[in-house]
């Protein structure tokens, strides 16, 4: 059985009310893997919030200076 590993990026934020942080990244097999790696990794604080995003999942409205939206579909 071969598994597809996707990246995901990892946000946290120390107190309710904070603006998330990125504070690194992931490769797992699933969602939940992930989730239990972000943990086991970025577990040097005590966190209010962790949370990962698959990375292909990101919606950029700017990326490395170039101001191109672009709306799938339109």
């Amino acid at each position: 059985m071969t598994r597809t590993w996707r990246r995901y990026e990892v946000f946290a934020r120390s107190q309710r009310g904070d603006p998330f942080c990125h504070i690194g990244s992931v490769e797992a097999f699933s969602d939940v893997a992930a989730r239990i790696l972000a943990h086991h990794i970025y577990d040097e604080e005590s966190w209010f919030d962790l949370a990962v995003v698959p990375s292909e999942q990101f919606g950029w409205v700017i990326r490395q200076g170039n101001r191109s939206i672009r709306v799938e579909g339109a």
